[in-house]
Order: C-alpha cells, then sequence, then structure tokens
C-alpha cells in the first residue's frame, strides 16, 4: 500500500456528462457449456466438446459456438489465432469464452523454436571491420542463424513487414522520429524476455546485451544472444508469427464475452489502421473482464473502427 486511492469514493457508473451509465449486461445462465483441453489425453477437435472428451483447439469452439453458448478453457498456452465466426444476439444470448475456474489460459501469437534449427551464422559481415572473412572462418563473433519456415505464417510474417502501416495521411516526417516505425513487427523472446532488433548485421557487435537482425525476406533471423550464452541456456525461444491473437473473421460482431485469459505476443503493425493483438473488429455489446493483454508488437486492443475510410 503507498496510500488512499484519491478516487476511492469515485462513482464508477457515471459518465462523463454526469449521467448514469445504463448496463445491458444480463446474468443469464449460458444455454450449453463445451470445454477446450489441449492437455487432455483424448483431447481432439472431432470431439464433441464434453468435459470427458474435450477440444484441442479454441478455434475449433470460434468456428461452432452459437448464440447463448460459452466454452470454456483450461490451463495452457494455445498457440493459434482464434477467430470467432458470429456473435451474440442479445445480452441474454451472449457467445463466451472463459477460463475454466482456477485455469491458467495463455493465448498466444508465438512459436516456440526448437534447439535442433540453430546453426552458426554465415554469409553476413557481423562487425563493423572491413575484413570480409570466408564462411570457412571462425567469425570475431559468435553468431547464430535460425530459418523460419514459410508454412508458420499463412500468408502473413511479421519479420517481413516493416512497423509502418498501410495508411500513411498521418506521417509527418519533419516532426516525427520514424526510426520504430521502419523496424520489423516480428520479436524475439528468450525466456519471456523481448530481445532487441538490429537494424543491420553489423549492429549486432555492439550488442552487449544481445539482438537479433532479419534477413530482407524474413526468413532467417541472425542472433546474437546476451553474454555469451547460446540457445541451449534458454527454456524456451519465441519468434511472433501471427498479426492478431483474438479477432471475428467478419466485421461488426455483437455480444461477445471474454474471461479470465492471457492474450500475448503479436506481430502487429503501426497504427493505421488499427489493428489490435485483440480486436472487437468493429464489433459492439463486447464485455472484457479480467483478462491480461501484453507483449503486442504495436496496438493490445482495439474497440473502434479501425481508421478513417472505413464504415461506421
Amino acid at each position: 500500500m503507498y496510500g488512499q486511492s484519491p478516487y476511492r469514493d469515485f462513482d464508477s457508473s457515471l459518465m462523463p456528462h454526469g449521467n448514469a451509465f445504463e448496463s445491458w449486461e444480463s446474468e443469464a445462465e449460458p444455454s450449453r457449456t463445451f470445454f477446450v483441453d489441449q492437455n487432455h489425453p483424448k483431447a481432439s477437435d472431432a470431439n464433441p466438446g464434453t468435459e470427458a472428451r474435450p477440444w484441442r483447439t479454441i478455434g475449433k469452439a470460434a468456428a461452432v459456438l452459437q448464440p447463448g453458448e460459452r466454452v470454456l478453457i483450461k490451463s495452457g498456452t494455445y498457440r493459434e489465432a482464434v477467430n470467432p465466426a458470429r456473435g451474440g444476439t442479445s445480452p441474454e444470448k451472449m457467445i463466451t469464452y472463459a477460463a475454466a475456474p482456477g485455469h491458467q489460459v495463455v493465448i498466444s501469437g508465438a512459436r516456440e523454436l526448437p534447439l535442433e534449427g540453430w546453426e552458426p551464422g554465415k554469409g553476413w559481415r557481423y562487425t563493423g571491420q572491413r575484413h570480409t572473412y570466408e564462411d570457412t572462418e571462425k567469425p570475431p563473433l559468435q553468431i547464430w542463424q535460425y530459418d523460419l519456415p514459410p508454412e508458420w505464417f499463412m500468408g502473413y510474417n511479421p519479420f517481413a513487414l516493416r512497423n509502418l502501416g498501410q495508411d500513411l495521411e498521418w506521417v509527418d516526417y519533419k516532426n516525427i522520429n520514424m526510426h520504430a516505425h521502419f523496424q520489423r513487427r516480428g520479436r524475439l523472446f528468450l525466456d519471456g524476455q523481448l530481445l532487441k532488433q538490429a537494424e543491420h548485421p553489423v549492429d549486432l557487435a555492439e550488442a552487449q546485451e544481445g539482438a537479433y537482425w532479419i534477413e530482407h525476406n524474413g526468413l532467417r533471423l541472425h542472433v546474437r544472444f546476451p553474454g555469451r550464452t547460446g540457445a541451449t541456456d534458454y527454456s524456451s525461444i519465441e519468434a511472433t508469427v501471427k498479426e492478431q491473437v483474438f479477432t471475428p473473421t467478419d466485421y461488426g460482431l455483437p455480444y461477445i464475452r471474454l474471461q479470465g485469459l492471457t492474450f500475448e505476443k503479436a506481430g502487429n503493425g503501426f497504427a493505421m489502421p488499427q489493428r489490435g493483438m485483440v480486436s472487437a473488429r468493429r464489433g459492439n455489446h463486447w464485455i472484457i473482464e479480467g483478462c491480461t493483454l501484453e507483449w503486442a508488437n504495436s496496438i493490445a486492443l482495439d474497440l473502434g473502427n479501425e481508421m478513417w475510410h472505413t464504415n461506421s
């Protein structure tokens, strides 16, 4: 405790103009409950989704849930993008995605890089020295490289795209430091900690705390691990492979509830357009409660209209 909050007596039901907010939320019980549990020995998306025979992925639930139904998700890190096919129809018939009571659920836009994929870096100068050593020589700096499988990306590779968004109407090059905008969207994490991105391979020489550089096509990483460490010194090395982690298939879906979920590690670009790691995609009457959103490359949550050229 660092002292009493000055907002202790604030009435959170009041709107800025002073009128009370009229809640539309209903406490209606779900008409049907399904279960997702990727760690269950019999988990399969071909199952009926019962607790005894649960689905393996949240994506399966997103494809089949109907208004008034909910899915309870059991502990695990679900490395998938969830794209709800439909929303609810009223406060009494919302579609709910919730962590099962007492369970820790993470929905992640990152993939783990297996240890066997790492090999010594080659083909590039990693220091500012003019001497261009041959690939058969021992380089003056230990760099490792990793080839990212194209099938991980399904048409969207954040390591091949710059942070700068599609719409440039707002950009003012004279008054805005654009350096971050020209970095790649893909991010690398060592045991959950973000690694610095280098602009050129020669910049790795100065990166004492570690850094990674990305070849132009976004399919090969060159990594300098912190200090004298290497890939085997980390229990988890992750790369962001998804633009968004939770977003409907279509625009404007209403009455969706998210409860007790953690969303993390999306490789989305800078606005505009605004495409959050979690996105209502112009939807309405959503309830998001008890959720954690972290490590989005840009926007964690968007509940608006994406940009000024869309239909309201």
